[in-house]
């Protein structure tokens, strides 16, 4: 057998030492001073609903309150694998915990103090909570463009329903394997939302400097997936920018769609 410098040996891990003593830093260890601005989010207390207005107004008056951003601020569409989603939610919101805005502040306390203002009034829709309801052909249809959405070429949504991306998988006999069987148990599982259970907190930090750079920390397991998602939604280059970028970012950031 070949003898492999890693594979099937102990590796000690670069960053061991740093973890186990408590000096690997972290995004949320990340201070850039009294220039950081924090933002606290508003999200969807509906499971689907069309959003007849948001008022911003009492949120807007907080002290140390810089901005409240909408949808109307962004928006940008984006996904993974599939663009069926928006920065912030635009005239309907899909789920419960679907953001809507965005208060931007001096301190985390007036950001939180800020997001508790915001007041959203909704015009509920039918929901769907279960998936099997969801493959009706009666069910209520969340997303009604979903055969317009942009997506990868090994996604295969049915427009139309609430099929995302239709999969076959088949191998071997089927009717012949459960016939053979001397058991067959049938049933239902259910099981509760995932998390990956990470160390640190889940945050991100963006850094705007003087020569166009933008720089984001934050803490996720696809870094580079993650800023081709920020560059596509906000559809800006990987690349840096001109000088002249900061006024431009900052001027987009603030233009609302016509």
């Amino acid at each position: 057998m070949k003898d492999f410098k890693y594979i099937g040996k102990s590796v000690t891990r670069i960053d061991g030492l740093e973890k186990i003593s408590g000096a690997a830093i972290y995004g949320d260890d990340i201070d850039f001073g009294p220039n950081l601005l924090y933002a606290e989010l508003v999200s969807s207390t509906e499971a689907h609903a069309i959003i007849k207005s948001i008022d911003t107004h009492a949120a807007e008056q907080v002290p140390g309150v810089y901005k409240v951003f909408t949808g109307k601020d962004f928006p940008y569409k984006f996904g993974l694998y599939m663009k069926d989603r928006y920065v912030f939610a635009q005239d309907k919101v899909r789920f419960v915990g679907e953001q809507i805005a965005a208060v931007v502040a001096r301190t985390p306390q007036a950001a939180k103090q800020g997001a508790a203002l915001v007041k959203v009034d909704y015009e509920p829709l039918p929901a769907v909570l279960d998936q099997m309801e969801a493959l009706k052909d009666d069910a209520v249809i969340l997303h009604p463009d979903l055969g317009d959405y942009p997506h990868v070429p090994w996604f295969f949504p049915k427009a139309g329903t609430n099929i995302a991306h239709w999969r076959k998988t088949r191998k071997g006999n089927l009717e012949k394997a459960f016939a053979e069987a001397e058991l067959v148990l049938e049933d239902t599982y259910t099981v509760p939302r995932y998390a990956h259970c990470a160390l640190e907190t889940h945050v991100a930090i963006g850094k705007l400097d003087y020569s166009g750079r933008l720089t984001v920390w934050s803490s996720s397991q696809s870094p580079h997936t993650q800023r081709h998602l920020f560059a596509e939604a906000l559809g800006k280059s990987h690349k840096r920018c001109p000088r002249d970028s900061p006024a431009r970012w900052l001027a987009a950031l603030e233009a609302r769609p016509e």
